[in-house]
């Protein structure tokens, strides 16, 4: 159900229902504490239970948060979130991670100790699929990597099984006063492996990390006790491998080649501008062998597609990172293939931004909105703290392949251009001249004047929008993330939605997918808004509403390193199914998305939302503020065809049900429906009458299920 940011319609209010993973709220009426856990617990499983929702286009998906990043500071519920990313694809017909999972179905139960009563547990199923999803966290001296595994079973996709892994930490106890690493979050795959950087940016602990320094922990393979990372490295020695050991050179959030792609194995870009990679503990190869001919720098971090997008042989996946025309601005994207050694292989393509962009859409058919001046999100903090990454590739379903990056428009300068759009790439082959097109804008200089966001008949409902529409001016932008592809090549990306409404334009920060049209000469999108700022969702097991509250794009100079980038959409379709044949807006290409998030939990229920903390004071509240990543993915199951041959419907395929029908059909052959003690004939050719066609339909469906 979508949810409008001033008339909320409340899911089931008050009522319990399946149970979310981490909603939860303390047992305590109080507001501060709530009952996120410290960064020093980690290892808890818990049940997470999608809630239904639509789409402003009336696609359904599900959402829920996944998990709450960790209470690291008396003055706040939680840390907050800065990169964040999930697998980029899906194991399958994998054991669960745990053995059983805590389920609750009352406010005040969860998984914390001291703040929450008890809940009961449950089991998995044995045979499920799996995917890895983490993010890294920052509050006062406080900076670690949390994530989890999380596996579900195709046949009931609301309810996921959640094991939360706090990866690595840069203190030993919570009541250190200093940390001893600054930690970037790179990437993670299936197998619960993640990557990310650590060096002593403003750090004042007791033994301070040196150099720059590349890890990658097994979160599968984590204890309970806490992965300090300091000068000596991590003290989880089993789980952990320092790949880049105090180096003099700057090395950029990683990535990571996935194990079931014959990793876990890093890569990524240093200021050198080598791309370098390793697997094994201080072993590294370093070079420039990604570029393309006659370049030679390239800007942000590295993406990292399961799609070997160039036909290399040997090749595992493909990468990509943003390049400038030497002597020129950030105007091109290279593409290479890469092993499972994270070795670039084959011959690096470069894909360039025309000179003069047209903008190609028939729903949208004016002229470029704006000058385009170059790729960028890859400025400020972002070298260090992610995300990962600017550039996003991918394939169509007719094996075309897709590349995107965000761009700066002319008119305004520096890193909080207000001005911004998603300019994508279509590739017919690796040889092929790239078609271009502007996917989605905004236009800062003409405030009222961006894409258009439609409904699902095709309707305007509003348009993108530029920061500042929902900040007042500070800060002014940029306006969009970094974009993200899907199985089918539908763009992800956060923005601006400027919302047609009865009380007047609605401008908020919304999560977007372009939905791709396949059958047009260029790369064409129709934007639908996901979720927004606003939205009202109820806690199912908690039994508390939820408002969703922030969803970050900049911070004060630059985009944000919490908002969304490339690796924050799995590049499976649901549960790995085949989506050769499904059209491009059906909710199963969505293999699971990431967003980080602010929520907050009208607590007393008052049908309010009540900011708890302002300031680092309390307000007095007792609502329960907490920064998480949500999951939104798909909850639409295909119909078994064989549960039409379960006649008298007792769940079995059985000669009862042959029996059953053959006398139903000797009763009613020849009369009109409803006829029947056991079911209805005229489901095997509703026609309104039981005959000879109905027969054979049930036989025919018996004979290949019974």
């Amino acid at each position: 159900m979508k949810l409008s940011r001033t008339s909320a319609l409340i899911l089931a209010a008050g009522c319990a229902a399946p149970a979310f993973a981490q909603d939860s709220v303390s047992k305590f009426v109080t507001g501060l504490p709530g009952d996120a856990n410290t960064e020093f617990v980690s290892g808890q499983a818990y049940v997470v239970d999608l809630v239904p929702f639509t789409t402003r286009s009336n696609t359904t998906f599900g959402i829920a948060p996944i998990v709450k990043s960790s209470n690291t500071s008396a003055s706040f519920f939680t840390s907050l979130v800065s990169a964040q990313g999930i697998s980029r694809g899906v194991l399958t017909g994998v054991a669960p991670a745990a053995s059983s999972y805590a389920f609750w179905t009352t406010p005040g139960q969860g998984v914390n100790a001291t703040n929450n009563n008890a809940a009961g547990t449950t089991s998995a199923p044995g045979s499920t699929v799996q995917f890895g999803f983490a993010a890294a966290e920052f509050d006062g001296p406080a900076n670690s990597v949390f994530g989890g595994l999380a596996n579900f079973d195709p046949a009931d996709p609301s309810r996921l099984y959640v094991k939360r892994v706090v990866g690595a930490s840069n203190r030993p106890t919570y009541a250190t006063t200093g940390g001893n690493a600054a930690i970037g979050f790179g990437a993670v795959d299936a197998n619960g492996n993640i990557v990310f950087r650590a060096d002593n940016f403003n750090q004042t602990g007791s033994a301070v990390i040196a150099g720059n320094n590349i890890f990658r922990v097994s979160m599968g393979a984590r204890t309970a006790g806490v992965n300090e990372i300091n000068l000596a490295g991590a003290s989880d020695a089993g789980a952990s491998v320092r790949i880049v050991n105090a180096s003099g050179t700057t090395h950029t959030v990683p990535n990571l080649v996935p194990q079931d792609e014959g990793g876990p194995t890093y890569f990524g870009p240093n200021f050198l501008d080598q791309i370098v990679r390793g697997s094994a503990a201080g072993v590294t190869t370093s070079d420039g062998t990604h570029f393309p001919a006659g370049y030679t720098g390239h800007r942000g971090s590295m993406a990292y597609s399961k799609h070997v997008l160039l036909g290399t042989s040997g090749a595992v996946g493909s990468a990509a990172i943003l390049t400038p025309t030497p002597g020129g601005t950030t105007d091109t994207i290279s593409i290479f293939d890469i092993d499972a050694n994270g070795n670039p292989v084959g011959t690096p393509r470069a894909v360039k931004l025309p000179a003069s962009l047209t903008l190609q859409d028939a729903l949208d058919p004016r002229p470029n909105p704006f000058p385009i001046t170059r790729f960028d999100h890859y400025g400020s903090q972002t070298f260090s703290n992610g995300g990962v990454s600017q550039v996003a590739i991918g394939k169509d379903q007719n094996g075309r392949i897709l590349v995107a990056a965000t761009v700066y428009g002319t008119e305004f300068v520096g890193l909080t251009n207000p001005s911004n759009g998603i300019a994508v790439a279509r590739l017919d082959t690796p040889a092929s001249s790239p078609v271009w097109n502007l996917a989605v804008w905004n236009d800062a200089t003409t405030v009222t004047s961006g894409k258009p966001i439609r409904d699902e008949n095709g309707a305007q409902i509003g348009r993108m929008g530029s920061l500042f529409e929902v900040t007042l001016g500070s800060p002014v932008g940029p306006s969009m993330s970094a974009p993200a592809f899907d199985s089918v090549g539908n763009l992800w990306f956060v923005g601006v939605g400027v919302f047609d409404e009865l009380a007047g334009p609605n401008p908020d920060n919304a999560l977007f997918r372009g939905v791709y049209d396949p059958t047009v000469a260029f790369p064409v999108y129709t934007i639908e808004s996901v979720v927004d700022t606003g939205n009202v969702f109820a806690g199912a097991n908690s039994g508390t509403n939820w408002q969703l509250r922030f969803i970050e794009i900049a911070d004060s100079n630059s985009v944000s390193s919490g908002t969304f980038f490339s690796q924050n959409v799995v590049q499976d379709g649901f549960a790995g199914a085949d989506v050769s044949d499904m059209d491009t807006i059906d909710p199963r290409t969505n293999g699971g998305v990431i967003l980080s998030a602010g929520i907050i939990y009208d607590r007393n229920g008052d049908g309010q939302f009540d900011d708890p903390v302002v300031g680092g004071s309390p307000t007095g509240s007792v609502d329960e503020e907490y920064n998480v990543l949500l999951y939104i993915g798909n909850v639409t199951v295909d119909a078994d065809p064989c549960d039409a041959a379960d006649y008298n419907g007792d769940t079995t395929v059985d000669v009862l049900d042959f029996l059953d029908f053959l006398d139903d059909y000797g009763a009613c052959d020849g009369l009109p429906t409803p006829c029947g003690s056991f079911g209805d004939p005229d489901q095997y050719n509703p026609d309104g009458f039981i005959d000879i066609l109905d027969f054979l339909g049930f036989f025919d469906i018996f004979g290949q299920c019974g």
